[in-house]
């Protein structure tokens, strides 16, 4: 007459993803005070659906001791928690049962490598950005952005100069991933300058990726304004030919507006006079 009972109505456990399949869960025990057959508990998990899979699929239990394994290898990307029901019956005539909640908390490890997004390297070529020579110290040139599926520290960034063709002209920031000119660029500095950056993750261990980027150094930004404006103001690029050409143009157009004044004028004459001799 005594149904089993469990020492908790609710567990929880947690669980490290990427588990290997048949990994031990946890263990449920409910104590049934009657005795003999009646005092024989039976162990199962009730019929439930994870992520409209049935929860067969993803653990069993030892239906003799309560023991719960794993069926799978989590993956707490795709999963990070389930809740399951426990029960225990006993052997008794009718028998009689009790359940348990169970509430498996899958926890974070650190296994994505950070994910470069900016300045991508398209097809196996480095990634390029233009600093013109004027830049001061300080200039920014890029910020490299990039992101990582884990989560809590695991996720946290850091970037770091890995290799540079002078280790004096940029530096990355730790936090920000902003590349910014150390100091002034000089007419002597080479023209082409390769950074290696490398973004690291706060796990353990520590994953990571890189970007190679080639910066080129222009030595006036402005030169294509510059030479339209010059273009502009410079006389030397009115010849002769191109004078004479205006001033032919101009004299056409005035000959022109001349002309249609003209018959306007004309046309007006005429039609006074017609008027005149209607009313004459």
């Amino acid at each position: 007459d005594n149904a089993p009972q469990f020492a908790e109505a609710s567990y929880n456990v947690y669980m490290m993803e990427n588990n290997a399949p048949g990994a031990f869960i946890f263990t449920v025990t409910a104590t049934d005070p009657d005795l003999d057959q009646n005092s024989y508990v039976s162990y199962s998990v009730l019929d439930n659906h994870i992520q409209n899979l049935p929860v067969s699929t993803y653990l069993c239990i030892n239906s003799m001791n309560g023991t719960i394994y794993a069926l799978r290898s989590f993956d707490y990307e795709e999963i990070k928690n389930f809740q399951i029901n426990v029960q225990a019956r006993d052997a008794g005539v009718p028998p009689l049962s009790s359940s348990a909640t169970v509430n498996v908390i899958i926890l974070d490890q650190n296994d994505n490598a950070p994910v470069i997004i900016s300045p991508l390297e398209q097809s196996g070529s480095a990634a390029t950005e233009i600093v013109p020579q004027s830049a001061g110290q300080g200039y920014l040139v890029t910020k490299i952005i990039a992101t990582d599926a884990d989560s809590g520290q695991n996720s946290r960034l850091f970037h770091q100069m890995a290799k540079s063709t002078d280790p004096t002209l940029f530096n990355v920031g730790k936090i920000s991933g902003e590349i910014r000119t150390s100091r002034n660029i000089l007419q002597s500095d080479n023209g082409l300058q390769t950074l290696v950056i490398l973004v690291k993750d706060n796990g353990q261990p520590s994953l990571s990726s890189t970007v190679t980027m080639n910066i080129r150094v222009l030595e006036n930004s402005t030169e294509g304004i510059t030479e339209s404006s010059t273009f502009v103001k410079n006389p030397e690029h009115f010849s002769d030919p191109n004078v004479y050409f205006i001033i032919i143009f101009s004299c056409t157009s005035v000959v022109f507006l001349v002309i249609i004044v003209l018959l306007i004028g004309i046309k007006c004459k005429q039609d006074r006079s017609i008027i005149q001799e209607y009313n004459t």
